[in-house]
């Protein structure tokens, strides 16, 4: 049988401290060096136990706030209880390049690298920043998204369809997003098993580039 803590009885407190009187001994515990290693091994996974009760939420779809409006919008998450949103920032300005989310205790912008350059965009939030770059110019149907530890190509499953998008075989993990109903970009799913480390914002761009680029034909 191993042992992971001991008696010991001493007459002095603590064990190698003052002496006490016969009769007042007192017992303490003394964990053995393979105690001290197996509550070790507790304490971590214990931690890690915690930590990953706290992850992050999981995006798992998007909706348009209103029927005939693409300005604002709805994140659901796994989180039936928390939802986040991703809106224009100045709407009575119809500027279509610049945009804001928050989702939780994360908020951040989305916007235009340079103005009226619809082939850049950056995204800001929680001390990171995150970069989407058309792969060819003009080319709105694959994108480059980047931050300072990963880089995916984003682009749509068919062509000129734009009810699906994907990224290509990434060691890092898999994305998609599609449409619930054919057609209809005001409704989306979204399948996200990234690294749960990657930045707020490098996640809400790849979000973001979907849903602008295929509601683009739709806006006024």
């Amino acid at each position: 049988m191993i042992c992971l803590f001991k008696i010991q009885k001493s007459n002095t407190y603590p064990p190698s401290g003052v002496l006490v009187p016969k009769g007042r001994e007192r017992f303490f515990f003394i964990i053995t060096p393979f105690g001290m290693k197996r509550l070790c091994y507790l304490l971590l996974f214990f931690c890690q136990l915690g930590a990953h009760s706290c992850h992050a939420q999981w995006i798992v779809g998007l909706a348009a706030r209103w029927n005939d409006d693409f300005s604002e919008w709805v994140i659901l998450t796994d989180d039936e209880t928390l939802e986040g949103q991703l809106n224009v920032r100045w709407p009575q300005q119809n500027d279509w390049g610049d945009w804001q989310y928050r989702l939780g205790e994360a908020v951040g912008t989305i916007q235009l690298k340079w103005a009226n350059n619809w082939n850049e965009w950056e995204a800001r939030g929680d001390n990171e920043i995150a970069t989407a770059r058309t792969v060819w110019n003009n080319n709105f149907r694959e994108w480059r998204i980047s931050d300072s530890q990963y880089t995916f190509t984003l682009r749509t499953r068919f062509g000129n369809l734009w009810d699906e998008w994907e990224i290509r075989s990434n060691n890092a993990g898999a994305f998609s997003m599609a449409t619930r109903w054919e057609g209809d970009p005001r409704d989306w799913n979204v399948w996200d098993e990234l690294p749960e480390e990657l930045p707020m914002p490098t996640r809400m761009l790849l979000v973001f580039i979907v849903m602008h680029q295929s509601t683009a034909p739709f806006r006024n």
